[in-house]
């Protein structure tokens, strides 16, 4: 797609059906990161911290809460954001409503 903007992006149920396929699909969490994230901070820059904190928070990452906010505090960049934006993602796992 970088190479050949023409080409279009797969359909999304054909790519979950494919991730499902090779994964162990009852962990698999599918989100709308990007909208909820707009919602939350009007604008989607930490979408990929809320989708992290939704992999923590469902068991997927061997690592702990405590070291990933120390790892966004040692980063520098947005923390407040970032933090709030691995809490979001967590309680999404919680309860999405």
């Amino acid at each position: 797609m970088v190479l050949h903007p023409g080409v279009t992006y797969p359909d999304r149920d054909a790519l979950e059906r494919r991730i499902d396929e090779h994964s162990r699909a009852d962990l698999n969490r599918y989100v709308p990161a990007t909208e909820l994230v707009k919602g939350l901070f009007g604008d989607s820059t930490t979408a990929n911290v809320f989708v992290v904190g939704v992999a923590l928070q469902s068991g997927v990452l061997p690592v702990s809460a405590a070291n990933l906010e120390r790892a966004i505090q040692l980063n520098g960049v947005a923390v407040d954001r970032n933090v709030a934006a691995l809490r979001w993602g967590r309680q999404w796992v919680i309860d999405a409503a």
